[in-house]
């Protein structure tokens, strides 16, 4: 039996970094290195973590697999992505640095970036009512492929467990857009597919982008382009919601809709997704 190989520090670090930020120079560094660097389940096994520190939360894992074998009814879910920004904190607690950028790796200290985004996963049941968080990563920046192969990652851990992942949710960045396109997805309407499958995976997975952020990003263009054209040509000028809401104003009533001056003059309410809802509701358009 082969002794079992120990990596130092240094090359743990090394090697979860890599392959974070690219699987391919990952797989090109250990093929021409004569495999120095650690097979990948083995970074999923450094990855993963039982005390809430940034990576795979595998005790979230051990959850669900439990479920899965303690249920009569296939378990359905969606796989949820998110950036969070958070603020950019360094504290050292006798023990370790906390706030630096962080894949997994449990290694911090004074020459890495200070973390900027938290970048969460969260499984939600479909069939039944609850939801988990299975990992997060502490971020600087990060791009579509790095975020592609961690969606394949999870919904590859995931299926292990027996939980069947059926749509991916996200919000309309253009980094997710391309994420997206890296997986599988085409946005063109002539060719439009917005499914994509993961090897190992049967089940195919939907894309499914934030409604909510959508809507507001709709409502922001309008906002800003001023006028979009619609499927027979036609002009729709934000300039007829200005006209709208003075007529409203000058006459003291509203015509059966909840246009206000705020949701005209919305730059300083743009995260509430009710403004940018009602803004574009038929009351409004009619």
């Amino acid at each position: 039996m082969a002794p079992i190989r120990k990596y130092c520090p240094e090359l743990r670090r090394f090697a979860i970094s890599l392959h974070f930020r690219s699987v391919s120079a990952y797989n090109f560094v250990k093929k021409e290195f004569n495999t120095i660097l650690p097979h990948p389940r083995t970074l999923g096994k450094w990855y993963s973590n039982t005390n809430a520190e940034p990576g795979f939360t595998i005790e979230a894992f051990n959850t669900l697999a439990l479920k899965c074998k303690n249920t009569l009814n296939p378990v359905y879910s969606a796989l949820v992505v998110d950036e969070m920004g958070i603020r950019q904190h360094v504290e050292w607690d006798g023990t370790n640095y906390h706030g630096y950028v962080n894949v997994g790796d449990s290694i911090c200290n004074e020459s890495m970036e200070k973390a900027k985004e938290s970048l969460v996963f969260l499984v939600v049941a479909i069939n039944e009512a609850w939801k988990i968080p299975i990992g997060y990563f502490l971020i600087n920046h990060i791009n579509s492929s790095q975020k592609a192969e961690l969606v394949n990652r999870y919904i590859d851990l995931l299926s292990k467990t027996g939980v069947t992942i059926v749509s991916l949710t996200f919000d309309g960045c253009t980094t997710n857009m391309n994420m997206v396109k890296i997986l599988g997805c085409v946005s063109d309407v002539d060719k439009l597919n917005t499914s994509f499958k993961v090897d190992g995976v049967a089940k195919t997975i939907s894309i499914i982008p934030d409604p909510a952020h959508m809507v507001k990003l709709i409502r922001n263009a309008f906002g800003e382009k001023r006028q979009f054209i619609d499927i027979n040509g036609g002009i729709i000028d934000f300039e007829y919601i200005n006209k709208l809401l003075s007529l409203q104003e000058d006459e003291g009533c509203h015509l059966a809709n909840k246009l206000k001056k705020h949701h005209g003059f919305y730059s300083r309410q743009k995260m509430k997704v009710k403004l940018a809802t009602q803004l574009l509701s038929r009351s409004v358009s009619e």
